[in-house]
């Protein structure tokens, strides 16, 4: 961990991201948060005071960094939502709700029923359906792959979910990826899945005297019955035999004493690699809420959204790897950062 002498930089910028300066004004206190339970990762809201409050704020966006000595970390490139202004006799105020820019393709559909065929290359759909939202190619980090779909895919346009990110997001799925995200720079990531326990340790969390980097209330969540076994059929093209996966839990099975399964047809998987990936990630999703931890603590470098982690806790005894599943930010000096990490 970095010295606590840190704060935080809010910048102004357009809607294509160009930077027009410091953003003043800004008032302490603020939050963030970023949640991979969500379609849309990140959200928060800031109040500013002054004179600029008073923007057209539909042709502007903030981005927030964590400022500690040297270091400038990027949080969100995010785009203003509902600003409440109030007029006071010597001031103006305005609260603003911030969303990441997962809104664009979240906030966008298509006019009548969209499909793919089956050959399509994933990644290259996924760049297209982004183009068609108006977000730029310089704006994209996805990394490349030449798998494409087994199936064709369809969605309605009488589906009100069906919104572009929502589709992009069925295919990265189908492509073994995890959903698409923005980086704190704004810009649109997706990257092939990982399982937690491939995942280099981030950092580890112990409250021993000498390395005590969490406070010493916590919270723990724990699920006593889970499933440990998922049984995953692809979705297939008529007259052709689908694939299957099993992916199980061993120490589950081990604990209950009898097989609990969860079965789900018609996924869209590219080959039998993706779907034994897809079925050991199911198994791990429908399984997130065996074991939670929630821990306030200091910034650390490096631990986000999908870290992997070791937490170790003397009262407890015992340490486990776990993913960070959630954070909230408090944006003022001192802040702290409360974390929420799932056992794995």
């Amino acid at each position: 961990m970095r010295s606590r002498v840190e704060g935080f930089r809010y910048e102004l910028l357009d809607n294509n991201d160009n930077i027009l300066g410091d953003l003043h004004g800004v008032e302490p206190g603020g939050n963030l948060a970023f949640s991979v339970y969500t379609a849309i990762k990140g959200t928060g809201a800031i109040t500013i005071v002054g004179k600029n409050s008073l923007r057209d704020w539909g042709k502007h966006r903030i981005r927030i960094s964590y400022v500690c000595g040297d270091l400038v970390e990027p949080l969100i490139t995010a785009i203003p939502q509902i600003p409440i202004l109030r007029a006071e006799p010597t001031t103006t105020t305005v609260e603003l709700g911030l969303a990441d820019k997962l809104l664009i393709p979240a906030s966008d559909s298509f006019e009548t029923t969209f499909g793919l065929q089956a050959g399509t290359n994933i990644i290259d759909a996924v760049r297209t359906i982004l183009a068609t939202s108006g977000v730029a190619s310089s704006t994209l980090a996805i990394t490349d792959s030449d798998v494409t779909l087994a199936a064709s895919m369809v969605w309605d346009a009488s589906d009100d979910e069906a919104s572009k990110l929502r589709i992009i997001n069925d295919l990265l799925d189908a492509a073994g990826y995890m959903s698409l995200w923005c980086d704190g720079l704004g810009r649109f990531r997706a990257e092939p899945y990982v399982e937690p326990l491939s995942r280099p340790v981030a950092w580890t969390f112990e409250d021993t005297p000498n390395r005590g980097s969490y406070l010493p209330d916590w919270q723990r969540e724990q699920n006593t019955i889970r499933a440990n076994k998922f049984i995953a059929v692809q979705r297939a093209e008529p007259d052709t035999p689908p694939l299957v996966a099993t992916a199980i839990d061993q120490a589950a099975f081990d604990q209950l004493g009898w097989w609990f399964t969860v079965k789900e047809a018609d996924i869209e998987a590219a080959n039998q690699e993706i779907l034994d990936l897809i079925a050991a990630r199911r198994l791990d999703e429908i399984t997130q809420t065996w074991e939670k931890f929630t821990i306030s603590h200091p910034h650390i470098d490096g631990v986000t959204l999908n870290s992997a982690v070791s937490f170790a806790n003397s009262r407890i005894g015992r340490s486990l790897r776990a993913v960070v599943q959630r954070q909230e930010w408090t944006l003022a000096a001192g802040g702290l950062i409360a974390s929420t990490m799932r056992g794995i």
